[in-house]
């Protein structure tokens, strides 16, 4: 399935038969008319994507601001706006009806039935990481340096610890007995033990790079300085393989993903190529075709049986993965 806003180019002439007017169009959804940039793009570089934990709600959003929810099975634009943004991590709320969107001050709860009945949680975190705790009762927002905790129902903030540790920031309550989140370069760690701080060193290391962790903790992928994957077990601290094994890639790793039992590890470069490695041992299982240039995003499923993939062409692709 590929979902993405519809458009077709075409030439144009002047009614004098001259061909000096020109509409150009980026890949990044940028289009300007005989040089004057027009404000609202025809479709946008997507590069933030979330799949429901059941999987049938699919949202996307790109750099120009154009965000999207869609009924992955019925096809239906559940929201759409020009001028949005999703946040990262889990902008789709625990239940699937609603989504929460990022505006310039706050996050915006927006339900995805009435698009109308909408509820503001104040004063965001940049580039916080969204994600929820008890049960989907509390929504958490966090980054390396700080974190924020909000009653789902109300929108009204609750204070809860945060700390830094060992290269991860923990949201924590008061007496530090609950842990709710432990926000890490390669996203949210759902837990926390003796091996976490191993963890977070190590993701620490790679601040500037793409990085992925399966839910289970047992696998933590990274593009290295040499540009290759490497596949990390945290829990033992060893390095377990690289791809390309022979120690040179052909194109840039732009986007890394991984299953939730770390079995498949999805590989996105430069190029649109899309692989599918065994977690295992960093072999080469499948490779997909059909993205056309960079792949930015990538997003399994919660029962890792779909991929989705967003890019600078402005589409959205999903596969069916098959363990």
């Amino acid at each position: 399935k590929i979902f993405g806003f519809n458009f077709a180019f075409d030439s144009y002439t002047t009614s004098s038969g001259r061909q000096n007017d020109i509409l150009t169009l980026r890949w990044d959804g940028e289009v300007k008319y005989n040089e004057t940039r027009i404000e609202e793009p025809f479709y946008d570089s997507q590069d933030r994507l979330d799949l429901s934990e059941d999987g049938k709600v699919l949202a996307a959003s790109g750099k120009q601001g154009i965000t999207s929810v869609w009924n992955i099975e019925d096809n239906q634009v559940l929201y759409q706006k020009y001028g949005a943004r999703l946040p990262l991590g889990d902008p789709i709320t625990s239940d699937g009806k609603y989504i929460i969107m990022e505006t310039p001050s706050v996050y915006r709860l927006i339900s995805l039935s009435n698009n109308t009945d909408t509820r503001d949680f104040s004063e965001k975190i940049q580039e916080g990481v969204i994600s929820y705790a008890n049960q989907g009762s509390l929504l958490i927002s966090g980054n390396l340096r700080e974190s924020k905790v909000w009653d789902y129902k109300s929108g009204y903030e609750t204070f809860f610890d945060s700390h830094p540790e060992n290269g991860c920031l923990v949201t924590a309550s008061a007496n530090n007995q609950e842990i709710l989140q432990v926000n890490s370069t390669a996203g949210v760690v759902p837990l926390w033990r003796d091996e976490t701080k191993r963890f977070c060193a190590k993701s620490f290391s790679y601040v500037n790079s793409i990085s992925a962790i399966s839910t289970d903790m047992q696998l933590f992928v990274y593009r290295n300085s040499n540009g290759l994957v490497e596949g990390f077990d945290p829990l033992e601290n060893r390095l377990l393989w690289k791809y390309p094994s022979e120690g040179k890639s052909n194109s840039k790793i732009t986007a890394l993903a991984v299953s939730s039992d770390g079995s498949i590890v999805a590989v996105g470069d430069e190029k649109g190529k899309l692989l599918l490695l065994d977690g295992t041992n960093g072999w080469l299982l499948a490779e997909l075709v059909g993205n056309f240039g960079a792949v930015q995003a990538i997003e399994f499923s919660a029962d890792d049986v779909k991929l989705a993939t967003a890019g600078v062409d402005g589409m959205i692709r999903i596969f069916g993965v098959v363990q």
